[in-house]
């Protein structure tokens, strides 16, 4: 029995060893996501109605309204705004400009801080300074009418009546 102990405690001391010299994997940077992501392809386009639908086979997290290019082989050819219709993997989107067609690729240019345009301000604060609420109530306007609305009194049906007489 001791002597089987002797045997296998080596083969032990190995395998407990062999999670010990485990190497720590490297930390790896978390690396920028890429300018342009591809979102899908054309796969039918409704000139009358203005839209087309998107074969979009990886998972797209975009919202509607965004505003994406249909490259074809000689560039971008089209500009399209995603709509909320969704259904499995296709998407649709309303033609805002160009000419797209079946099979054209469906791209969108992400925008990052060093690529975002500055904001415009607005008039109201261009030109007092100013902030204006737009939650703040509005002054009431009185409403004077600009022509009279003529009355007319409505009396109750009297009991005096006669009920109309019987017909033959």
């Amino acid at each position: 029995m001791v002597s089987r102990f002797i045997r296998l405690a080596p083969l032990l001391l190995l395998l407990t060893s062999c999670g010990v010299f485990k190497r720590t994997p490297k930390k790896m940077e978390p690396q920028e996501p890429p300018p342009v992501l591809e979102v899908g392809q054309i796969d039918m386009v409704n000139e009358i109605q203005k839209f087309v639908l998107i074969h979009a086979p990886g998972r797209v997290a975009l919202s509607p309204g965004t505003m994406m290019d249909v490259m074809g082989t000689d560039g971008i050819k089209a500009k399209v705004k995603l709509a909320p219709e969704r259904k499995g993997s296709y998407l649709t989107a309303d033609i805002e400009s160009g000419t797209p067609a079946k099979g054209d690729t469906v791209v969108w240019h992400r925008v990052t801080p060093s690529t975002a345009p500055p904001p415009t301000p607005s008039p109201v604060e261009e030109n007092t300074g100013t902030f204006i609420d737009p939650l703040a109530p509005v002054p009431a306007v009185p409403v004077t009418p600009t022509s009279p609305v003529p009355s007319a009194s409505i009396s109750p049906p009297s009991a005096s009546l006669s009920p109309a007489p019987p017909v033959p």
